[in-house]
């Protein structure tokens, strides 16, 4: 019986010293916690400022390219990529169906005054004549513009 008393004496002290130890470790952790915020909060907003600062000389760069590119003035020849699709819908709207007809894309359009990529050019005119029900049955190209024979269907 007397190594049963001592064993829970023995329990019992180490309990108190536990919580004892937990009170003690948590105001050290507190304290260790201030003191790295204290450090590094500063190193983390400089890192901040730096990232945020390369991210908007980037958009500067890309804004200054965008620029750049002169607009093509639609008076001297420049023609809009809108203008080709209000002509292919007026086109499809005057054709009988199975009635051929040939439809001229110039090589150089516009959207907003600048220059069209050739990719969305394509894109935009095959989605114009599927919507206008029109179907590309040959083509011939000479450098300057893309000559579309079509048949309504």
């Amino acid at each position: 019986m007397l190594t049963s008393a001592v064993g829970a004496a023995t329990a019992a002290d180490l309990l108190g010293e536990t919580s004892l130890l937990g009170e003690t470790s948590s105001g050290i952790l507190l304290r260790s916690f201030a003191i790295a915020l204290l450090i590094m909060a500063p190193v983390a907003l400089w890192q901040g400022w730096r990232i945020r600062s390369a991210r908007r000389s980037q958009q500067s760069a890309a804004f200054q390219e965008a620029s750049d590119l002169s607009p093509i003035d639609s008076t001297k020849g420049g023609r809009t990529l809108e203008a080709v699709v209000s002509e292919i819908n007026k086109l499809a709207s005057t054709l009988e169906p199975s009635e051929r007809t040939e439809l001229d894309i110039p090589s150089h359009l516009t959207v907003g005054g600048k220059p069209a990529e050739p990719g969305l050019v394509e894109v935009v005119v095959r989605d114009a004549m599927d919507r206008s029900g029109l179907e590309v049955i040959d083509t011939t190209s000479d450098g300057e513009a893309v000559r579309l024979v079509c048949i309504r269907r």
